[in-house]
């Protein structure tokens, strides 16, 4: 049996990345998310997988849970 191509981001989905994960959102706003975060953390020059950038997902990601519960 063939071996599963394994990616960069340790899936065998090449588009699911590790970050999109941790995005309490439902699929097609989390990958919107993700991309946006992207976008802007390449325009800064920070690249899209430094360790930098995956910290500021999560604090991102945190201040949109704690917002959720304050709105509740």
């Amino acid at each position: 049996m063939a071996k599963k191509k394994r990616y960069k981001n340790g899936s065998n989905n090449p588009k699911k990345d590790i970050m999109e994960k941790k995005i309490p959102f439902n699929a097609s706003v989390r990958r919107k998310v993700v991309l946006e975060f992207k976008n802007v953390c390449n325009d800064l020059g920070l690249g899209s997988h430094s360790p930098l950038t995956e910290e500021l997902l999560l604090e991102f990601i945190n201040n949109v849970r704690q917002s959720q519960r304050e709105n509740k």
